[in-house]
Order: structure tokens, then sequence, then C-alpha cells
């Protein structure tokens, strides 16, 4: 177990220094390469360790350290984009971005209207569409 935690933070430490640099699509697949090692720490306590607390935390450690890693890529994704467009687009990505949080918080309600989501969905397409088609990496 100790080796597997040691392994864990030196991928850990690479990944920290690698994300820094590169468009989106760069860090999208140097995430990827993690995919093995992460779904190994997982199966190792579902599967092998089940009842042991060390590897249940290593596991709940891994993948939510990884999550994070993502959310940061897309976070950053998202200012630098947003930053580079013009103040009329910025407010499109604005309103895209209100629509978004207002699904996510009535997708969690125990009273989600589905004619409402259904309407909220379709407006935050529209907001997308409206948007310029940028390909990863270009304003980067």
């Amino acid at each position: 177990m100790p080796l597997l935690q040691r392994a864990q933070d030196v991928e850990e430490t690479h990944l920290a220094r690698n994300l820094v640099f590169g468009n989106e699509e760069y860090k999208r697949n140097f995430l990827q390469t993690f995919q093995g090692s992460t779904d190994h720490i997982i199966s190792f306590h579902l599967q092998a360790q089940p009842q042991n607390g060390t590897a249940a935390r290593l596991a709940l450690t891994t993948l939510l350290r990884r999550k994070g890693r993502i959310l940061d890529v897309l976070s950053e994704t998202t200012r630098t984009l947003r930053e580079r467009l013009n103040p009329t687009d910025q407010q499109v990505f604005d309103r895209l971005a209100a629509l978004r949080t207002q699904i996510a918080t009535r997708a969690l309600s125990p009273q989600a209207d589905a004619r409402l989501m259904a309407q909220l969905t379709n407006e935050a397409e529209q907001q997308h569409l409206i948007l310029p088609r940028l390909k990863a990496g270009e304003y980067q």
C-alpha cells in the first residue's frame, strides 16, 4: 500500500507540473494517460481491498485529485476563452453560463419541472449556437 500511495503522489506531482502548459487538446491528452492508473487504484480498493480504510482513502483521494485537475483545466480554458471574446459574445457566454447554472440547480431539486428544464436546456443550446465556433487551442 505505501508503494501505491507513493506512486500516486509522484503522478500527482507530474500532473501538477505538466498541466500548466499547452493548449486544451494537449492537456486533455496528457490527463488521459493517467486514466489507467486511476482505474487501477480504484479497482484495487473495490476488488482486492474493499474493507481496507487506507485503500479506500487512496482511491477517493486519487479520484478527487484527478477530478480537481480536470476542473482546473476546464476553468482555465473557460477563463481564457472569455477574455478573448468581444463584449457582445461575452454577454452571450455569460447568459449561457447562467442558464447552465439554473439547469444544474433545478436538476438537483426534488420538484424539478420537466417543462421548465426543457425550456432552459433549449435556450442554452440556442445561446451556445450564437457563440463563435472556436476550435480547441486556437485562443491560447
